[in-house]
């Protein structure tokens, strides 16, 4: 269960982070 419960929350920290880094590129641009 620990293996799995870190495989799930490695993609879901990336995910979280590249969305929020595309968001303050975004608004840096307008």
């Amino acid at each position: 269960p620990i293996h799995h419960g870190r495989g799930q929350l490695i993609p879901t920290a990336r995910r979280v982070a590249y969305s929020s880094f595309l968001l303050v590129c975004i608004l840096n641009k307008f």
